[in-house]
């Protein structure tokens, strides 16, 4: 038996290949990551694991379920996602709305909604841009404004609140949903 003993100083992704095949099937795998406490499972051959915080590495024929949506209101599988359908855009820990695709690697966010309002206002990450409407973002996201035509933009998590200070930028946090107001200074 041969055995290799690997110390590096860096993630490097290795390639193994034999001159007599391996023992036993390989095992094709993803990386499933997970970011701001978003728990699941995955399943394979009627086995089911718990997903690590961070990275798992699970067969490529598992079946993942969402278990709880960690920091936010749902699990998204990108960034930004629309807020049309549990199951679909989002996912929750409802059967049926809890299962992500795993048609490659995927990470897993936390995600709260964000919606925009006036004519013209946008709430941008740099990649994702949102304009009057709403989405889900990661908890984390650092959003811009740009407040369009507006002498400003009010930025609340509380119900109904649509005054206080003009923000140019907020950081997506919690669990409450986010509303952006494009507003007028009133003196």
């Amino acid at each position: 038996k041969d055995q290799l003993k690997f110390t590096m100083s860096k993630d490097l992704t290795l390639e193994l290949e034999t001159k007599d095949g391996f023992a036993g099937s390989p095992v094709s795998v993803y990386a499933v990551t997970t970011h701001n406490g978003v728990k699941g499972t995955y399943t394979v051959s009627g086995e089911t694991k718990p997903l690590n915080d961070g990275v798992t590495y699970v067969p490529t024929t598992a079946t993942l379920a969402i278990t709880n949506v960690g920091e936010g209101q749902v699990v998204t599988t990108a960034k930004m996602a629309n807020t049309t359908t549990a199951g679909t855009d989002y996912y929750t820990t409802t059967a049926g709305q809890n299962v992500p695709a795993l048609s490659g690697d995927v990470d897993l966010y936390s995600a709260t909604k964000v919606t925009v309002n006036g004519t013209g206002v946008e709430a941008t990450d740099g990649t994702n841009t949102i304009t009057t409407g709403s989405k889900y973002f990661a908890i984390g996201t650092e959003l811009t404004i740009d407040d369009a035509s507006f002498t400003g933009a009010v930025v609340s998590n509380e119900t109904g609140v649509k005054h206080g200070d003009s923000k140019a930028s907020f950081e997506v946090t919690g669990d409450d949903d986010w509303n952006v107001y494009g507003a007028y200074q009133v003196t």
